[in-house]
């Protein structure tokens, strides 16, 4: 039994960015391992009117350069009394027709802050994978666990 941790390669793409209204671009993913990816966006205190959209994008450079987005992979949010602060938004890319992936929110019309972007990669051709020792710290699991 392979478990979340064994079976999914989870990324730190974007740290926290402060209030403001810029969009902000992931670091780039390399997809050449795995089957798909979703992008998690962590927000913070979102002012109500904000516009905020959850873009991924591929291409085939590994820096992004070609970057465009892909088709149906969007999600959008105009924060109103139902307010966003505190919540996320996710997209997900199954088999991208490019190698590498990346994600792009855009905030506009009122402040949002940005707690950061995540990325999970899923479908991995090799088991178990190796997390990225640069975003994240370390991991725990337990399996079939009595009480201490």
């Amino acid at each position: 039994m392979l478990t979340l941790l064994e079976n999914q390669k989870i990324t730190r793409v974007l740290n926290g960015v402060a209030a403001g209204q810029t969009t902000q671009t992931s670091s780039v993913i390399d997809m050449k391992e795995f089957d798909s990816v979703t992008f998690i966006a962590l927000l913070g205190d979102v002012d109500n009117t904000s516009a905020l959209e959850l873009v991924a994008q591929h291409g085939d450079a590994a820096n992004g350069s070609d970057a465009a987005d892909v088709e149906t992979a969007t999600v959008t949010h105009t924060a109103d009394a139902t307010d966003a602060d505190n919540k996320v938004l996710a997209v997900e890319v199954v088999r991208p027709q490019h190698r590498y992936v990346r994600a792009k929110l855009v905030r506009g019309t009122a402040d949002a802050v940005i707690d950061g972007i995540i990325a999970i990669q899923t479908g991995p051709m090799r088991m178990p994978v190796t997390h990225d020792a640069t975003t994240v710290l370390d991991t725990a699991q337990a399996l079939s666990p009595d009480s201490e």
